[in-house]
């Protein structure tokens, strides 16, 4: 059990949300030909022309040029990364914040939105498949028009809660344990040479 306060809880969800957000807004601007993220990389660092994005592990690296990697997204379509990219997000968002709530000890078994958001977490770390069984719902799990029920076994739980229920919940559950936390700056933007 995790020891968040409820405020931990309520910034957690709204991090998430603007993250998810932001994440919608670059991985569609990556799609646009013409590269418009390289080009907001060269006015931030207009010294480093060839820039290139290294990861690192154990002894192990990899070096990946960063205009590449843009080109090669920009031939993508806005399907492709919808249904790529942003899922995987909202299956990440989704099971982070459904952690964050049912592992705490605000966590109320019968609470509509906690059992709403504890299934839309298991339904999403578990291949994005909802695993609904007769008998199975005890407690109410709803959430503004969404009703858990056994009809939506089966079907993928991320085309029962759209983007922009995702980010409602985001809020909701923000709402619910708020006033958020204050927001951590310890680790401020910094410029990074190329490294």
């Amino acid at each position: 059990m995790n020891t968040l306060t409820r405020g931990e809880i309520s910034r957690t969800a709204l991090n998430l949300k603007s993250a998810y957000l932001g994440l919608l807004v670059a991985a569609n601007l990556a799609t646009v030909p013409g590269q418009p993220l390289m080009a907001a990389w060269r006015s931030v660092w207009p010294h480093i022309p060839d820039p290139s994005l290294t990861l690192s592990a154990s002894g192990d690296r990899e070096s990946y040029r960063i205009q590449a990697v843009f080109e090669e997204i920009s031939r993508w379509g806005f399907k492709a990364m919808d249904a790529h990219v942003m899922t995987a997000a909202q299956i990440a968002t989704a099971v982070a914040l459904g952690d964050q709530v049912t592992e705490s000890a605000h966590y109320d078994l019968k609470d509509p939105l906690h059992q709403f958001v504890r299934h839309y977490r298991n339904g999403c770390a578990h291949g994005d498949n909802r695993d609904i069984r007769p008998g199975k719902l005890k407690v109410p799990a709803h959430f503004a028009d969404i009703t858990l029920a056994y009809s939506l076994n089966g079907k993928r739980t991320t085309e029962t809660v759209l983007p922009l229920r995702h980010v409602q919940l985001l809020q909701a559950v923000a709402d619910h344990f708020g006033p958020p936390a204050a927001q951590d700056q310890t680790e401020t933007w910094k410029y990074y040479p190329n490294s």
